[in-house]
């Protein structure tokens, strides 16, 4: 399986094929916190549009490295950049995949030419992978199932100064609709990652999907234990718009290009919901995340540095697989000085 070159080898998946593989991969804490701590690290070091396509590769990457490990039968590629022909921006078991990342719903350009007058509603040559990283609003409502109001909820990030008396913050366990379970209050927000870690983990052992565990502010009224409704407007998660519902949208036009309005996009995004075609991210990895640039430099000269370990194949490669352990000696040797460390683990 390669990344750089399209192989339409293996078998061919639905659109449900895919959402399930993407449903097990952020289900997994160990897969899920590293993509959603991405989310708010290349924001804060890039600009919008460069920080929206790095996410789409980190997306990319993320679900190759899931796919080659536990369904290596599966194909995955990317199309050449910049080919007018390709459809997609990547390959997933044959079926061709746009994508678009976004902080929370907002107009999604199409088409990158503002010239084109005569383009007032478009259709999709394939599904298009909308993955929202925050919720659409930040408060909503908390009801009982009888739809009886209990108060307001907040989302738990970006972190509130304060809350309001009468509040708490509460670990929950949502479902895919609105429907959340309070497994647990707290007398305040956990302060640190290792403090967030302590309270959210043992829930994880539950054998629910991780990616249903999240952090929010709730009524203090609310009883462990209980479901009730939590609506936060459109929660974030990845979304497969399929290829069906992208049929005569109409559009909106600015100085760069045609759009999707928010407001269609917004329909298009409960649709999905509604049909099983999304899966939900928590928001709690994103306030322990830290504003820590991601390094661009560092794997490539940790993969430099592989060439000298023994890890390394007879050709002088890093092999494929093998974790990039480069010994401190050849570091010192070769370059004068060590690589640094994550300061999360001082």
């Amino acid at each position: 399986m390669t990344k750089s070159t399209i192989d339409q080898q293996g078998p061919a998946l639905s659109e449900s094929d895919v959402v399930g593989i993407i449903r097990d991969m952020l289900g997994r804490a160990d897969w899920m916190i590293p993509f959603i701590e991405a989310q708010v690290q290349y924001r804060s070091a890039y600009y919008g549009m460069t920080a929206a396509a790095l996410l789409e590769d980190v997306f990319y990457d993320a679900v190759f490295n899931f796919v080659a490990r536990f369904h290596s039968a599966i194909a995955m590629s990317k199309p050449v950049r910049g080919a007018v022909e390709a459809a997609g921006d990547y390959v997933i078991g044959q079926l061709a995949i746009s994508h678009k990342n976004l902080r929370k719903p907002e107009d999604v350009a199409v088409h990158w030419d503002a010239t084109v007058s005569e383009l007032q509603d478009w259709s999709s040559e394939c599904p298009m992978m909308v993955l929202l990283s925050g919720h659409s609003i930040v408060s909503g409502s908390v009801r009982q199932l009888d739809l009886q109001v209990v108060g307001k909820a907040r989302a738990g990030t970006p972190i509130p100064r304060s809350i309001a008396r009468g509040a708490t913050w509460a670990v929950i366990r949502w479902s895919e609709d609105s429907r959340a379970e309070v497994l647990q209050k707290l007398d305040a927000r956990p302060g640190s990652w290792k403090a967030a870690w302590s309270v959210l983990s043992p829930h994880f052992r539950t054998g629910v999907d991780q990616n249903l565990i999240d952090l929010v502010v709730v009524p203090a009224l609310v009883t462990e234990g209980e479901s009730y409704l939590i609506e936060i407007g459109t929660r974030p998660g990845a979304y497969l718009l399929p290829r069906t519902l992208l049929s005569a949208i109409e559009l909106k036009s600015n100085n760069r290009g045609r759009l999707i309005p928010k407001e269609t996009l917004l329909v298009l995004l409960e649709r999905a919901r509604s049909i099983g075609h999304w899966v939900p991210l928590p928001t709690w990895p994103a306030a322990y995340a830290g504003d820590r640039p991601p390094d661009l430099y560092l794997p490539q000269r940790q993969a430099f540095e592989q060439r000298f370990s023994p890890t390394a194949s007879n050709s002088g490669e890093p092999r494929s697989g093998v974790e990039l352990d480069v010994p401190s000696a050849t570091q010192e040797s070769l370059l004068g000085q060590t690589l640094p460390a994550d300061p999360r683990n001082s």
